[in-house]
């Protein structure tokens, strides 16, 4: 399922899905932790968004371990590719933190009965997850990117 989708290998395209949408929903979660306009209205839609980038994400990490499979290198003993596939699986990691703190965000806000200080950890900490996402995400895509184009000849000249 994850090792090629029509003839090509499915993690660069399941990969665009990660790098889109966890920036797109952390961004997102940010402006709904900070602005109880957004968060009322667009609260379910940036959880919705978020599950999105968390699915992509594991797509993508789970895409990758079926890549270094096919390129005879394991999960395990990831070779040259040690640190994108730990970056990876941070994102992962992330993206699932993310879910779940911008969810808790969304539903204390509904909640009249809620502490104030207990609202106001979770949108900070949504808005720290929020950013760690995007320096993960970020991060493990430039280390994909200099495996994938460290082998090509140097174009510049």
């Amino acid at each position: 399922m994850f090792d090629f989708i029509f003839g090509v290998p499915a993690h660069p395209l399941y990969v665009h899905l990660a790098v889109v949408a966890l920036p797109v929903a952390a961004a997102l979660a940010a402006a709904v932790a900070v602005s109880n306009r957004l968060r009322r209205r667009l609260g379910a839609p940036a959880v919705a968004l978020s599950a999105v980038a968390l699915v992509g994400t594991q797509l993508a990490k789970s895409s990758g371990e079926a890549l270094l499979r096919l390129a005879g290198a394991s999960e395990h003993h990831p070779g040259k590719a040690a640190t994108h596939a730990m970056l990876g699986e941070y994102s992962v990691y992330s993206a699932l933190a993310l879910f779940i703190a911008l969810t808790v965000t969304v539903l204390l806000a509904a909640r009249s009965s809620t502490p104030a200080a207990l609202a106001l950890a979770a949108r900070v900490g949504t808005v720290g997850i929020a950013i760690t996402s995007v320096v993960l995400v970020v991060w493990a895509g430039h280390a994909g990117a200099h495996l994938t184009w460290e082998r090509m000849p140097n174009l510049a000249g």
